[in-house]
């Protein structure tokens, strides 16, 4: 039995595009939402890997003369897979589904 059979999985609602041909590239696309499944212990160990690999990119933290970052706020997606992927620019629709606050230590 595969862990997906044993433990509870958590609903994730996905957008599909429909990529119907039309003279407007955009227009002639319409969105479909599914639920897909997805074990908590995938989403888990995804989002270990996303803050490790981000780690990276805080060894040597931003710094203006005369201050210090303090706070970064990350807004994360969780994809049909449990993949966690960091939000780029997006359209105006797009939600997050992970907001992390991240706090240097003192």
């Amino acid at each position: 039995m595969s862990e997906e059979n044993n433990s509870p999985m958590i609903n994730i609602w996905t957008e599909t595009l429909d990529d119907t041909s039309a003279a407007l590239p955009r227009l002639g696309k319409t969105a479909a939402l599914q639920v897909v499944k997805v074990a908590p212990t995938a989403i888990s160990e995804n989002l270990k890997e996303f803050l490790t690999n981000f780690q990276k990119v805080l060894a040597e933290p931003p710094s203006i003369e005369g201050y210090t970052l303090e706070e970064i706020e990350l807004s994360l997606v969780v994809n049909a897979t449990g993949g966690i992927e960091l939000i780029g620019k997006a359209s105006a629709g797009v939600q997050s589904g992970i907001k992390i606050k991240l706090k240097k230590k003192n």
